[in-house]
C-alpha cells in the first residue's frame, strides 16, 4: 500500500498470474500535485528576485 501511496502501480497475482492492478486514486494524485505546486510557490516567494538576469537568454542558451 505504501508503494501505491507514492504513485506506483502494483499487480495482484494468484499463483504468479496477474489478475488485477492496484493503482493510486485519482483524488490522491490531484491532491499531491496541488500540494506540490503550493510548496513550489511558497519556496519561490521566499527567495528575493535576481536583478539583471535575462531569463529568456538563459532559456535559449539551454536549448542549444
Amino acid at each position: 500500500m505504501r508503494a501505491v501511496q507514492f504513485g506506483n502501480r502494483n499487480a495482484i497475482t494468484i499463483r504468479g498470474a496477474a489478475i488485477a492492478d492496484l493503482i493510486p486514486s485519482e483524488v490522491s494524485q490531484k491532491t499531491d500535485v496541488a500540494a506540490g505546486v503550493a510548496h513550489m510557490q511558497r519556496m519561490m516567494a521566499s527567495y528575493p528576485p535576481i536583478i539583471g538576469i535575462d531569463t529568456k537568454a538563459l532559456i535559449e542558451e539551454g536549448r542549444h
